[in-house]
C-alpha cells in the first residue's frame, strides 16, 4: 500500500488500538475514535489521529466529516445484547454512518461482525447459510450487514469467533464453576493476532472485498477440553460440566477466508493461544 493510504478506526478498543498501531507502523495514515474524551491525549501520542466521537446513534457532523477524510473506514462498535430496548439504536448508528460516507472521499469499509449472526442450530456453518434476518440467531446483525452491503461502496465483513488472546483469559467467565452444560460443543475462537492480520491482508488483496468471511480458528476443541486446558496452563480451578449430549451448538467454518486469501492461521487451533498474564 502506498504510505498516503489513510484509515479510520470507528472503534479504538482492544482489537481496533492494535490493529491502528500495525497499521501506522505500516506507514498508513491512521485516525482513531474514542468516545472517552480523556483518551484523546493518549492516542495523539501514539502517533494516530485522535477523534472524539460518540455515536447516539448520531454525533456532531462536522467532527464525522473530518474523521471521514479516509480511503478506509473500519467500523467496530458494539452491537449492544439482543434484547436491549434500544436494540435499533446499532441499526440507526450503521444508518448514520452510511448517510455520512455518501459525502466522503471514503472507498472501502470493512464491518465487523461476529459469528453470533448463526443460530445454534446444531450443524457447521458456512457464509451463505443465513439468507435472511429470521434464519439468523442476531437479526440486529444481519440488518446491520444489509444495510453496509447496499452502500454502493467496496465492503469486507468479517464475522469474527470470540476474539481471546493476550489479557483477554475466557477462563475468569468459568473457572470453578460447576454443573454447567454444553461441555460436548465445539468453541468458536479466534485469537486477536489473527484477527488483526486478516484484516491487513484484507486491505492488501483485490479478490477480499465484497465479500463476507467467517474468521475462526479452522480446529473447535470441545468447551470442556478448551476451559480444562486452560485452567490447567494458568494453575486455576477447572470448570465441572455435566456429561450431556452437545445440543445448542454450532460450528463455524472458515474455509472461504484461508482460500481466498491463501491464509495461514497463526494459531489454528485455540489450545495452543498465547496469553500474557
Amino acid at each position: 500500500m502506498s504510505n498516503k493510504t489513510s484509515i479510520s478506526i470507528l472503534g479504538y478498543g482492544w482489537l481496533g488500538r492494535p490493529l491502528a498501531i500495525k497499521l501506522r507502523d505500516q506507514g498508513f495514515v491512521v485516525k482513531a475514535s474514542t468516545t472517552t474524551s480523556d483518551k484523546l491525549s493518549d492516542i495523539t501520542e501514539e502517533g494516530i489521529q485522535a477523534f472524539h466521537i460518540n455515536l447516539k446513534p448520531e454525533t456532531d457532523n462536522k467532527l464525522f466529516e473530518q474523521f471521514l477524510i479516509s480511503d478506509i473506514l473500519y467500523i467496530n462498535i458494539p452491537p449492544g445484547l439482543r434484547k436491549d430496548p434500544d436494540s435499533d439504536r446499532y441499526i440507526k448508528q450503521i444508518q448514520f454512518i452510511g448517510k455520512c460516507i455518501k459525502n466522503s472521499p471514503v472507498k472501502k469499509v470493512i464491518l465487523i461482525s461476529t459469528t453470533s449472526i448463526y443460530p445454534d442450530g446444531n450443524k457447521e456453518y458456512f457464509e451463505d447459510d443465513i439468507l435472511n434476518a429470521e434464519q439468523s440467531g442476531n437479526p440486529i446483525l444481519f440488518q446491520a450487514e444489509q444495510t453496509v452491503r447496499n452502500w454502493n461502496i467496496d465492503y469486507c465483513i468479517l464475522r469474527m469467533g470470540g476474539l481471546t488472546g493476550y489479557d483477554r483469559n475466557l477462563l475468569k467467565y468459568f473457572e470453578g464453576k460447576t454443573n454447567l452444560t454444553g461441555g460436548n460443543t465445539p468453541v468458536n475462537l479466534i485469537h486477536r493476532d489473527d484477527s488483526i492480520a486478516i484484516i491487513v491482508q484484507i486491505i492488501q488483496n483485490n479478490q477480499a472485498w465484497n465479500q463476507v468471511f467467517n474468521c475462526c480458528s479452522p480446529l473447535h476443541p470441545l468447551r470442556k477440553e478448551f476451559y480444562t486446558h486452560l485452567a490447567n496452563k494458568f494453575s486455576g480451578i477447572a470448570p465441572q460440566y455435566l456429561d450431556h449430549d452437545a445440543t445448542n451448538w454450532k460450528k463455524i467454518n472458515s474455509n472461504k477466508l484461508i482460500n481466498t486469501l491463501q491464509y495461514t492461521y497463526l494459531f489454528p487451533n485455540p489450545l495452543n493461544y498465547s496469553y500474557t498474564r
